[in-house]
């Protein structure tokens, strides 16, 4: 019994010695996968809508809740088509909110202005 513990002990203490070795190999790819991962994250929280067709039937035909149709969220477009915009207040939130970069479409991913690339 005692020759299995010491052999268990052996083996994980290899393991772990294994372990590190193969982590600290990894150090240097660490930064570029960390910067990768981030890139994807953002990359999936912007909505597939265009920004400026957004802002454009907010402006003109929010009071209507078309913008909230277009970005798919069609119980908040109904509710806006019967308010009128809610009383003219939710269609001039929306337009803020689209100007800021904040409005989210049926996914919960950002609308936003695409960056320009150098």
């Amino acid at each position: 019994m005692h020759r299995l513990r010491c052999c268990d002990a052996f083996v994980s203490t290899a393991a772990a010695a294994r372990l590190s070795f193969h982590c600290f190999d990894m150090l240097p790819m660490q930064d570029q996968r960390r910067d990768w991962i981030d890139s994807l994250r953002e990359q999936r929280a912007l909505s597939t809508k265009n920004w400026s067709t957004a802002l454009f039937l907010s402006i003109l035909l929010g009071i209507f809740g078309i913008d909230r149709f277009y970005v798919g969220r069609t119980g908040l477009g109904v509710l806006k088509l019967l308010t009128f915009g809610g009383y003219f207040f939710w269609w001039v939130i929306d337009v803020i909110l689209l100007l800021q970069g904040r409005m989210k479409d049926d996914l919960g991913r950002v609308v936003r202005k695409p960056e320009k690339r150098p």
